[in-house]
């Protein structure tokens, strides 16, 4: 069975973790201890039960579209910047490749992002997709391409919050 959990150094093993990417890989293993402790991010990782093996996880973080990414985003200017949420990285191991995953992780993302839209403003979640795979593994939930940038996405939070009321 899996679940998804915040990471803890000290329980999860990331040392056999491999996605086929290095610096997604890199990242787990050296970075987001850190970056969860200076509060840069929140890192959640997949495990199975009795295991303490990483096979996935992902890393949110606050964002907001200003300035010429705000204007590509929309293909136009805009006044003020826009509040959203991040999702910085997700991966899963290859080892678990074509269970479906990925989609889980994503999901229990979004639905995160749907509790804190319900404290704070929350207008849009994106992505920096970190290949065109990727890109297109987002668009199959909704997630559009900014007008200039073929690798950001964004999906509205409505839309998000659509995903799970239907």
């Amino acid at each position: 069975m899996w679940s998804i959990e915040t990471f803890d150094k000290a329980k999860h093993d990331r040392d056999p973790f491999d996605c086929g990417v290095d610096d997604l890989n890199v990242w787990l293993k050296r970075h987001a201890s850190q970056s969860d402790k200076r509060g840069s991010t929140l890192t959640r990782v997949l495990v199975s039960d009795d295991d303490p093996r990483v096979f996935g996880y992902y890393a949110q973080t606050a964002y907001s579209l200003v300035g010429e990414e705000l204007a590509r985003a929309f293909a136009a200017p805009q006044r003020y910047p826009v509040p959203c949420v991040l999702i910085a990285r997700l991966a899963r191991c290859g080892s678990v490749k074509g269970e479906g995953l990925g989609e889980l992780l994503l999901m229990h993302a979004l639905r995160s992002c749907v509790r804190v839209s319900d404290e704070l403003g929350i207008q849009f979640v994106v992505v920096h997709a970190i290949s065109e795979s990727a890109a297109k593994f987002y668009e199959r939930y909704g997630f559009e391409r900014f007008a200039e940038h073929e690798r950001h996405l964004l999906i509205p939070l409505k839309t998000v919050r659509s995903l799970f009321t239907a």
